[in-house]
């Protein structure tokens, strides 16, 4: 079964939802340093994770919506990029998953229930 056109916008706008959400992760994280170290990794960790998947997608928005190729002709398609992305996508799943298994041993600063 062949993918069709409208199928290939709405996965480049998955990927582009899925690079946004990442950052905002990111920004979130910045925004709670104060709790702890696990901040720090979820900042760093969904960081890689959004500007990888970002570039991609910028990639991916330009083919598809103007029909060019200046970022994957200029940036993606040399030498080692595509492994540094991985690289970079795996260093980030890691650290945002160590992010949430410290958060889980740091007590909260404050409480939501008054204790």
């Amino acid at each position: 079964m062949a993918t069709t056109d409208a199928e290939i916008k709405l996965q480049v706008l998955l990927l582009t939802v899925h690079a946004i959400m990442f950052l905002a992760l990111s920004g979130w994280c910045l925004s709670r340093l104060r709790d702890g170290r696990w901040a720090a990794m979820g900042a760093v960790g969904a960081g890689l994770l959004g500007l990888a998947s970002g570039l991609q997608a910028a990639s991916a928005l330009e083919n598809v919506f103007w029909e060019t190729a200046h970022i994957a002709n200029e940036v993606l398609i040399r030498g080692h990029v595509f492994t540094v992305l991985y690289a970079a996508e795996a260093l980030g799943a890691i650290l945002v998953a160590g992010a949430f298994a410290e958060s889980r041993r740091t007590p909260p600063s404050t409480s939501i229930y008054g204790a």
